[in-house]
Order: structure tokens, then C-alpha cells, then sequence
């Protein structure tokens, strides 16, 4: 018995006799990795001139650090039950959990779920899990990371549950009372971006095909738990309707030899409703297409994936509070195995910004900023670096990454953030974004990483 086996066995028997009787029988594992890094980071001035500009240390965990048990049980008949349950854990600060600002720090706060697993047809699991639009990235990708993957691709990460205008009061545990006053109504789950693709949701059933001849097909479907009574309440603003907000994903992976494809295509509806416009379409249609592929060509791998984004519009009949737009982004990345133990990587990713974009859009302009919609909203992200293995579970690494945010642009480093006039510079990129327009950053890391 390893010793990762001895110390999840010695877990379970902390907690209770029988958890230890079933961590034995049921193959049970614990899995995790640490990462921290150190950045030299430099943030250049907005656009608008109103804050300046900035370099600093930053100490940061690199990619998510997490620790995860899963475990599977045979039923017979070639049936087996399977569970994942993970968190996140911080290597760089202790978190600040009374405000609830780092809910993945919870037990089970990162993708947990529950499952059977079948030969002959598949996996079904139920829970909090990645979308299966993801599957296209994790195709095209040349390695995992923020320095690989960027933030332009999905407009952002984002996780929780499907976004409602009904969840104003936070994270603060309540009664879900739905279309009560925005400054009382309670949602005991923490809620999503309502306008990022690369999702981790909540409330989540997802089936995954056996692989057939080098493909595989998966469906997600959310649970609607926040749709709204029939009857309009009367807080609500004229001419809305009740909304039912809801997601749905799709995705398709092929692997044969030295080549891997995929396509993936999600929807949301009523993701972006609010309580208080007039005559708004509230179950407006967002979709995210991808399609990456990835070739391995013997000392190292070539990745490219394409996206289109399209929202849709929610001023409802007002022609002039039209706010739909379209997102066209791609990237590509390559490495090489300059030894055994050593590789070099790059990535570029783009995005042209917002394109045939309604009239609320169309009119918002500024002599500082620039268009709301254009190339004024555009932009582009590169890196290189070096990882070199210590050993099969330790890495040390080094790179350079940059976004040059055009004038209106917004897309920034999650991991990277501060507080400027009450502006936070970090988090979701794109049409969600809080960073200040037009702000660009580049980093030099170094930094290491332990999987176990």
C-alpha cells in the first residue's frame, strides 16, 4: 500500500470507523497540487488617465492549488459508483472567509460530484462540475495554466450557480425568496458571471459517452432553481415577465494517433435579466461556440481553437436599448521538449472585441475610452516560459505573459489583482469586467509546483 493510499485510510478512520471500512473497500484516493509563484508585474495607465501607472510584487498560487478524494466502487455487471469531492487551498494567504470572498476554500468547493459509471454506455454524475464546453480548451491546450489557456477564450472563468436577479444580498444564508426587494433577497448558493463560458456550475447533471472508435459525446444540463412565479410581482418593472434561467452545454472529442479535435457549444438564457428594466427580454439567449484541435508531433505539441460568442439582446422592444453583440476570439499555442526533463512553451490568444452590436452599444462613446463596441473593445494576450521537472510530481518554472488591452479593452489576470479608486483590477474579463478600460499588464513569474 503507497502512501497516499495510508494517509486517506487514516482520514477516514479519524472521522469514523465505518468511513474507514469503506475508504478500504472502495478505492478511495487523494490527489492535489500546490502551486506558488512569485510576479514582477507591471500595470500600465487606463485609458482615461485617471489612475496611473504601476509595477509590484506579487505572491500568488500560480494555477488553483486543491486537494481532492476521489474513489469508485464495483457493482457488477460492469456498473460502478464514483465520487469526486475537491477544494481549494491557498499557498500564498490565509483567506478572508467572513465575507465568503473565497467560497472554493470550502470542503467540496470546487468540482464535487457523485455518479455511476457504466462499460457499455457511459458515466451519468449530478453536482457541482466543469461545463463540458471545456472539453474543447482542454483539447487545444498545451498545458494547464492561466499562462497557457488566457483569459480571452470563454471571456473569463466564472463559477456558481446560473446567475438570477433574484440573488442581491450576496452569499448570506436565507429563505431563496424569489422577486423580493433587492436589497433583502437571500441565495444561499454563491451565483455565477452571468457573461463568462468557462463555467463551473452548480446544480449540474452531466452524461459522458463510452469512447467510440476515438470519440466521445457529453451533455450538461443545469436544474433551474431560480425560476420565478408566473404571476408578476409588483417590484418587478413594467413589462417584464417572469424569468427561468437556465443552462445547457454540449461538447464532442476525437483522439486518433498524434491528432486530437473537439467542438463544443453551450447555452444561457436569462443569465443577464435584471428586476428593473422596462419591457426587457428576460430570457434572452446567449451561446458559446468553440472548436479547437491539437497535434503531437513528436517533441512537443501545436494547439489552435477558434470561438464565437454571441449574446443576445435583452432591451427588448426598445430599438434603442438593443445591447446584443458578438465575440469573435482564437488562440494558439506550441511547446517543445528541449530534453527529458525541460520544455519550452508559447501562447497567443486575440480577440477583435464586440461586433455587430445593437444601438445602445453602438452609441456609447467617449473621447478618453472609445467605442463600446469595435476594436476600441479589443485584445490581445501572449506568453513563453520554461518548466523544468525535478522530478515526475515537482516542477520548477519561469514566463513571461502580457494583455495589451486596446482602449476600451478589459480583460485582466484573476490571480492578479488591487484596488485603485474603488476599482478592482482583477477578476472576469470581457463585457463583465470591472477592470478600468484600456489597462494592460505583463509579468515575469517564476514559481513551483508539487502534484501529489
Amino acid at each position: 500500500m503507497n502512501n497516499q493510499k495510508i494517509m486517506v485510510l487514516a482520514i477516514a478512520g479519524a472521522l469514523t470507523a465505518p468511513g474507514l471500512a469503506m475508504a478500504q473497500s472502495a478505492n478511495v484516493s487523494m490527489y492535489g497540487l500546490l502551486d506558488i509563484r512569485l510576479d514582477q508585474t507591471k500595470y500600465s495607465n487606463n485609458t482615461a488617465n485617471t489612475v496611473g501607472s504601476l509595477s509590484k510584487q506579487h505572491m500568488s498560487g500560480g494555477q488553483p492549488n486543491y486537494i481532492g478524494f476521489r474513489g469508485s466502487e464495483d457493482l457488477g455487471g460492469g456498473l460502478s459508483a464514483f465520487f469526486q469531492i475537491e477544494s481549494q487551498i491557498f499557498t500564498d494567504a490565509r483567506p478572508d472567509v467572513s465575507s465568503q470572498a473565497h467560497t472554493n476554500a470550502l470542503f467540496g468547493g470546487r468540482p464535487t460530484y457523485l455518479g455511476l459509471r457504466s462499460t457499455s454506455w457511459g458515466e451519468l454524475s449530478a453536482g457541482y462540475q466543469d461545463s463540458v464546453y471545456k472539453d474543447v480548451g482542454k483539447v487545444w491546450n498545451v498545458g494547464a495554466g492561466q499562462a497557457y489557456a488566457g483569459v480571452i477564450m470563454g471571456n473569463g472563468n466564472s463559477t456558481g450557480s446560473v446567475p438570477s436577479p433574484d440573488c442581491k444580498a450576496g452569499f448570506a444564508s436565507g429563505t431563496n425568496v424569489l422577486n423580493a426587494t433587492a436589497a433583502t433577497t437571500n441565495c444561499t448558493e454563491a451565483p455565477s458571471n452571468s457573461t463568462s463560458f468557462n463555467r463551473t456550475a452548480s446544480d449540474t447533471l452531466v452524461f459522458r459517452s463510452t469512447n467510440m472508435n476515438g470519440f466521445r459525446a457529453a451533455v450538461m444540463l443545469g436544474i433551474n432553481e431560480f425560476k420565478e412565479p408566473t404571476v408578476t410581482p409588483t417590484n418587478l418593472a413594467a413589462g417584464t415577465s417572469p424569468n427561468n434561467p437556465s443552462m445547457s452545454a454540449y461538447s464532442v472529442t476525437w483522439s486518433g494517433g498524434p491528432f486530437s479535435a473537439a467542438g463544443g457549444y453551450e447555452v444561457h438564457r436569462g443569465f443577464r435579466s435584471d428586476l428593473t428594466t422596462v419591457n426587457q427580454d428576460r430570457m434572452a439567449k446567449d451561446s458559446g461556440l468553440q472548436l479547437g484541435g491539437k497535434w503531437n508531433y513528436g517533441q512537443g505539441n501545436i494547439g489552435l481553437g477558434y470561438e464565437r460568442l454571441a449574446y443576445a439582446n435583452t432591451g427588448g422592444t426598445v430599438a434603442a436599448a438593443a445591447n446584443d453583440f458578438k465575440l469573435n476570439n482564437w488562440v494558439m499555442g506550441a511547446d517543445y521538449n528541449v530534453s527529458a526533463a525541460g520544455r519550452v512553451y508559447g501562447a497567443y490568444a486575440k480577440t477583435d472585441g464586440k461586433k455587430s452590436c445593437g444601438a445602445s452599444l453602438n452609441t456609447i462613446a467617449t473621447a478618453t475610452v472609445g467605442s463600446a463596441c469595435g476594436t476600441d473593445t479589443g485584445a490581445k494576450q501572449y506568453s513563453f516560459g520554461y518548466d523544468h521537472s525535478l522530478s515526475k510530481r515537482t516542477t520548477v518554472y519561469a514566463f513571461y505573459a502580457n494583455i495589451k488591452n486596446n482602449s476600451a479593452g478589459a480583460y485582466a489576470y484573476p490571480s492578479d489583482s488591487r484596488t485603485t479608486n474603488g476599482t478592482t483590477l482583477g477578476g472576469a474579463a470581457g463585457a463583465g469586467s470591472v477592470v478600468l478600460p484600456g489597462v494592460s499588464q505583463s509579468s515575469m513569474n517564476v514559481g513551483m509546483k508539487h502534484s501529489f
